[in-house]
Order: C-alpha cells, then sequence, then structure tokens
C-alpha cells in the first residue's frame, strides 16, 4: 500500500499528511539547531533558544495573550492546568459529556482523592443543545471553582457554546478557574480570551505542526 491508497480521515488524532512546508522546517531545525534550547550557551543552543522566544511571541501576538507556556502535548497540558488549580474538597468543576480522557481522568483523579464534585454542564441529549438558561440557574445555586470544556469533541465535532459558558462561570464565581481544551479547532475557530484562564492546543492537528 502506498500513500497514494489512503484516503485519510483521522484528522482529529493528526493530520496527515503534513504541508510540505512542515517537512522543510523540521529537515531544517534538526540540521541547523540542533542545540538544547534554554539549557547551554553553545551557539546552537543560544540558536535554538531564539527560535523558542520567536516562537513564544508569535503565539501571544496571535492570541493576545500575556503568557505562553510550551509543553510535550495537549494532554501534559490539560492534566498540569487541571492538576495544578489547588482544587480543595467540595469544589465543584463543571465539564461535559464531550471531553477528552484527558481532562476526564484527571477529573476523576480528583474526585476520588480530593474529593471534588464534578457536575455536567445540561445538554439535550438528542440534539446536544445547552440548556444556558438552566446552566446560569445551577452555577448560582453550586458556584463553579472551575470549569473545563472542550471546544469541539475529538468524536462528534460538536462545538459548545464555549464563550457564553465561561462568560456565566465568570459571572458567577470570578475566581473560578476556567480552562479550554481547544486541540481540535486551533488554527480553524477563534475564541475570546477574555474569559478564558488557560487555553491548550497541540500544534500536530488543526495547525498542521
Amino acid at each position: 500500500m502506498t500513500e497514494q491508497d489512503i484516503v485519510y480521515l483521522d484528522n482529529a488524532a493528526t493530520t496527515f499528511p503534513k504541508p510540505e512546508a512542515v517537512y522543510i522546517a523540521m529537515d531544517s531545525f534538526y540540521r541547523q539547531y540542533g542545540g538544547n534550547a534554554g539549557r547551554g550557551a553553545n551557539p546552537l543552543a543560544r540558536k535554538a533558544s531564539a527560535l523558542v522566544d520567536e516562537t513564544r511571541i508569535l503565539a501571544q501576538t496571535w492570541l493576545n495573550v500575556p503568557e505562553v507556556v510550551f509543553t510535550s502535548s495537549a494532554t501534559v497540558a490539560l492534566n498540569t492546568a487541571i492538576l495544578g488549580a489547588r482544587l480543595r474538597t467540595g469544589d465543584i468543576v463543571y465539564t461535559t459529556p464531550f471531553e477528552h480522557n484527558s481532562v476526564l481522568r484527571p477529573l476523576e483523579y480528583l474526585r476520588q482523592n480530593i474529593g471534588i464534585e464534578i457536575k455536567l454542564i445540561p445538554f439535550d441529549k438528542i440534539t446536544f443543545a445547552c440548556d444556558l438558561d438552566k446552566l446560569v440557574k445551577q452555577f448560582q445555586l453550586d458556584k463553579p471553582a472551575m470549569v473545563c470544556i472542550t471546544q469541539a469533541s475529538n468524536v462528534t465535532g460538536y462545538m459548545p457554546p464555549v464563550e457564553q459558558i465561561i462568560q456565566y462561570a465568570k459571572q458567577a464565581n470570578s475566581d473560578a478557574v476556567t480552562i479550554v481544551d481547544g486541540a481540535q479547532v486551533a488554527g480553524l475557530k477563534t475564541i475570546d480570551m477574555t474569559n478564558v484562564d488557560a487555553l491548550i492546543f497541540s500544534g500536530h492537528k488543526s495547525l498542521y505542526g
């Protein structure tokens, strides 16, 4: 079987083939940079560090955010953000039935070991429509300590009304931590970062990296 025989449809996992420019850039990096960014003072390390800094500034400008953190994967970033939020016993976390395991598993770990409470944001089981009026009332009754929500499901492609949900969460509790999993739509769908504490995505999917 050759590449020409393949009809590739697994882009929710990773995009393939990559644009030719990606192959050229990767080849150039490993041939010309090679140093350990941020870990040395030799010319190759400084050159690699400068490239990382340049990329960070580009991402900050693109997203209009003050800070950008690079991790080895979106899964690592989601685990770090969720487990690093210092949730306490009894804290209420809102999420959806559409989340990736990299959200659900750390939340379940915190439920079992810390005693957080996990509540599902109300969606219609047939249309997937979010009942925002019901959610606002729920936020007022059981104030969120965290909202962790995907921009688009990696299974169905459904896109919840993320910006409205996190806005209502912040209105109910200005200290609520809001984490958005943008892994499926980064570069394809914009998001207002006003109420987003952490937007997490990978480079190898819709950014074609």
